[in-house]
C-alpha cells in the first residue's frame, strides 16, 4: 500500500507541481506550492534530522539508521527559486538510510533575492566545510535533482 500511495504522491507533484514551477507563475506561489506538495510526503522512519550551519550556510544533516564514513552533499531542486532542505527531506532521508551515508543538505540562496553566484557559492562553501569536517573527497558524493 506505501508503494502505491508514493507512486500516486510522484505522479501527482510531476502532474500537477512541476507545470508551475517557473514562468509565468510568481515565485511566491512557486514557493508556496512547493511546501504544500512536500509536506505530503514524509522522510522514512528513524530519520534524524538536525540543523547545522555549514561555513555559514543553514544546512540539515541527516541520518537514518546506521553510517558508515561517507557523506552526501544534497542539493535541492527548485529552479534556484523555490525548495530548501525542508522540502526534500522524504528524498535525502531515503538517501541516508539507502547510501547508509551522513546526508548535508545546505539551504542555499535563492533567486532573486540572491541572483547567481550566490547558490553556487554556498555549494562550494558547504563542499569546502565537509573537508574542513575531515571528509576526504573519496568519501563525499554529490546528488541533487533538477536546478540541483
Amino acid at each position: 500500500m506505501q508503494g502505491f500511495i508514493s507512486a500516486l504522491l510522484r505522479t501527482t507533484i510531476r502532474l500537477q507541481v512541476k507545470p508551475v514551477l517557473g514562468p509565468p507563475f510568481p515565485i511566491p506561489a512557486q514557493r508556496t506550492l512547493l511546501r504544500l506538495s512536500s509536506s505530503l510526503m514524509r522522510p522514512p522512519r528513524g530519520s534524524e534530522i538536525a540543523p547545522i550551519s555549514m561555513s555559514g550556510v543553514p544546512a540539515e544533516r541527516v541520518r537514518c539508521g546506521h553510517s558508515d564514513d561517507g557523506a552526501i552533499l544534497y542539493l535541492h531542486g527548485g529552479a534556484y527559486v523555490a525548495g530548501g532542505p525542508d522540502t526534500h527531506r522524504s528524498i535525502t532521508g531515503r538517501l541516508a538510510r539507502l547510501a547508509r551515508a551522513e546526508v548535508f543538505a545546505p539551504d542555499y540562496r535563492l533567486a532573486p533575492e540572491h541572483p547567481f553566484p550566490a547558490a553556487l557559492d554556498d555549494a562550494v562553501g558547504a563542499y569546502r566545510w565537509l573537508l574542513n569536517e575531515g571528509y576526504t573527497p573519496g568519501q563525499i558524493a554529490i546528488a541533487g535533482d533538477s536546478a540541483g
